[in-house]
């Protein structure tokens, strides 16, 4: 069977779904439906596993549940892994990614699915093509809150702050440039 997992629209009025067996693209006004995998398989295959979309201009970004972050070029219908596990240190990060955000600056936030060895936060600057990765810390001032290795949602308001929800525990509100963590818990909202 065929989950959806993310459903967003282009700018075009095409809808794109992200499924655990590849990328479907629906005309909005008509009938027309094209699936697209990486690999072509009519069994379950990681790398066609997509758990979110979001949209750049020609380029649909996808959080792939097994192999990072996908880069799907529409006008070549191509797709491109980009890895976010370190190669100095394939143990830190992780591949599984469940959620994406990107900031106005072209930063994409990951939140990741995992244990405390590799889940939380990657953060990708596109422009630099630097990666950070941010867990709990109980040592640092700024960090995720505790739990914060099974990341849910990543949401960036208007004001780029970033709001990371989890599995357990607290929501996270991040203020990158004033480099700020604040923790808020169910019982604080009224």
């Amino acid at each position: 069977t065929q989950s959806i997992n993310a459903i967003a629209e282009d700018n075009k009025n095409i809808i794109w779904i992200g499924t655990n067996n590849g990328l479907v693209k629906v005309q909005n006004n008509s009938s027309k439906i094209k699936y697209y995998q990486s690999v072509k398989s009519e069994k379950y295959n990681t790398k066609n596993h997509f758990t979110d979309i979001l949209i750049e201009q020609d380029t649909i970004w996808l959080a792939s549940f097994g192999h990072g972050l996908c880069k799907f070029n529409i006008k070549e219908e191509a797709f491109e892994y980009i890895s976010l596990k370190k190669a100095s240190d394939p143990k830190e990060f992780t591949n599984a990614v469940y959620t994406i955000a990107m900031t106005k600056d072209r930063t994409i936030w990951c939140g990741m699915k995992g244990h405390s060895d590799i889940g939380g936060i990657v953060i990708l600057n596109l422009k630099s093509n630097r990666m950070v990765r941010q867990i709990f810390n109980p040592k640092k001032e700024y960090s995720l809150g505790p739990y914060e290795y099974w990341v849910n949602d990543i949401f960036i308001d208007n004001s780029e702050t970033i709001w990371s929800a989890n599995r357990v525990g607290p929501i996270d509100r991040i203020i990158p440039e004033r480099n700020q963590i604040k923790y808020i818990y169910y019982n604080d909202i009224k």
